[in-house]
């Protein structure tokens, strides 16, 4: 599902990935600077686009969602599955 997001939020794991604190926590995040470009673990939003598998969910249907491996609740579209942690 493609959703279009309207809102998402900054907690303490966005933190930690933006400062790489802790200075061990830099070898999972990335050394130079965070592995992932956009970041953001939550998001809220618009379904904008569902393939032809999904099945619980609907264009135009609101929903909420935790996007923690490949991030990028802070872009304007973030690509979930609907089997994911989303309502």
């Amino acid at each position: 599902m493609l959703i279009k997001v309207s809102f998402s939020t900054v907690n303490r794991t966005d933190c930690a990935y933006r400062s790489g604190s802790p200075k061990l926590a830099r070898l999972a995040y990335g050394l130079p600077r965070p592995r992932a470009v956009i970041l953001g673990m939550e998001f809220a939003g618009v379904v904008a686009v569902a393939g032809s598998a999904v099945t619980a969910f609907s264009v135009g249907d609101r929903v909420f969602g935790y996007n923690e491996g490949p991030c990028g609740g802070h872009a304007e579209y973030v690509a979930v599955p609907d089997s994911g942690p989303i309502a």
